[in-house]
């Protein structure tokens, strides 16, 4: 036959050929298969090194992200609202306290003010007393009996510690009150004063060289009822506890609230830490003071007393306000208390703020949660049903 005479290398088309060279193909296909494992392996490696060193979001489960998402939207918003509302609320509220210290500070001085005023409508009721005025009707009035009438005087008022009268020389005409007057008064301010313009005078508190004790001196000319003319100057003291007496419920040395009180030269005459008396108050608080203080206008700073360097404080000003027909005094107070304690409700206020938004965000963070939860179910089953 013409088949058994092919030769030995013609190509064979026969079924076991067929077989034969497929099974010579195999071996490229594992080749390909082993290649696409150790791709497969590189990417599971590179993978393994991004989550060593980095936050995998296309990692997490869908309910992770979810649940992550929905607190973030509830937290988030919740804690940013508190916080603006903390600042807004926190600075008004230091604005308010601030306010109102430097209104306790007005008080004060106002209630001082009007108390000296009154003292310096008592010398000039004094002065126009007739026994004094009228030379006639003075020169039927015994001594005793002048003396008598200035020391009711100070006992109806109970203020004054000595009420005087002296003559155009100096010398002493009448004493009253429970303290001895001085024999003679020529070289006191308070008298040259009321001599040279014919009018009241009110002193700036002076150590008195009789009692050794803090005093203000207020002096008025007596004028002849007939010629006008200054026969004479009584003048009054009114020690410096008086005016204590006066503003004591501004001072807490409990709270260390304190009010320091000074003269038109500076120094402090009246304060609730006994030891500043005498001091500068301008050594005493030098921090933003006199800044505040040339303007002539009530204002308030954070600063540090020089006796306590280091505490800090909230202080207030205020200038005396002369009142009509009264000389300015130019005196003025510093009010203080310690920041710890003035803006203790700002304090309180950021404390309930932060435990009131930890609250809300950590309920707010669980119903996010417990919703994510609820919303992803349905998902889930989803896709574990495909």
């Amino acid at each position: 036959m013409v088949m058994d005479k092919l030769p030995s290398d013609a190509t064979d088309f026969s079924e076991a050929s067929i077989s034969n060279e497929s099974s010579v193909k195999q071996p490229q296909n594992k080749v390909l298969a082993y290649d696409g494992y150790v791709s497969s392996s590189a990417d599971k490696m590179l993978s393994a090194k991004t989550k060593k060193f980095g936050f995998n979001w296309s990692a997490l489960s869908l309910r992770t992200k979810a649940t992550v998402l929905a607190i973030a939207l509830g937290v988030v918003p919740t804690v940013g609202i508190a916080s603006l509302a903390y600042y807004l609320d926190s600075k008004a509220l230091a604005q308010k306290v601030a306010e109102n210290h430097q209104s306790q500070a007005n008080e004060a001085i106002e209630k001082l003010t009007r108390f000296v005023f009154e003292r310096y409508g008592d010398v000039q009721v004094l002065a126009n007393f007739p026994i004094f005025r009228n030379q006639a009707l003075s020169a039927t009035i015994s001594l005793q009996d002048k003396q008598k009438v200035l020391a009711q005087f100070a006992e109806t008022y109970q203020i004054y510690d000595s009420i005087a009268v002296y003559g155009l020389d100096g010398k002493l005409i009448v004493n009253g009150g429970a303290e001895k007057a001085p024999a003679n008064n020529a070289d006191r301010d308070y008298f040259q004063m009321a001599i040279k313009t014919g009018k009241p005078f009110i002193s700036q508190p002076t150590i008195s060289k009789v009692t050794k004790v803090a005093n203000v001196f207020f002096a008025a000319p007596i004028k002849d009822s007939v010629t006008g003319q200054t026969i004479a100057v009584v003048r009054t003291r009114m020690p410096v506890k008086d005016l204590e007496k006066v503003i004591q419920n501004y001072g807490d040395a409990k709270n260390q609230i304190n009010y320091h009180f000074f003269d038109g030269s500076g120094k402090i005459f009246m304060a609730t830490e006994k030891k500043q008396v005498d001091h500068d108050v301008n050594a005493d608080f030098p921090d933003g003071f006199t800044a505040i203080r040339t303007t002539g206008k009530s204002g308030s700073w954070i600063g540090h007393d020089q006796n306590q360097k280091t505490v800090e404080t909230l202080n207030a000003f205020t200038p005396t306000q002369a009142f009509q027909g009264m000389p300015d005094l130019k005196w003025g107070i510093v009010y203080t208390i310690e920041s710890q304690n003035a803006f203790k409700s700002v304090d309180e206020l950021r404390n309930s703020l932060f435990l009131g938004t930890a609250v809300a965000a950590l309920l707010v963070g669980l119903i996010g949660a417990y919703l994510a939860e609820r919303a992803i179910r349905p998902i889930k089953a989803a896709a574990d049903a495909v």
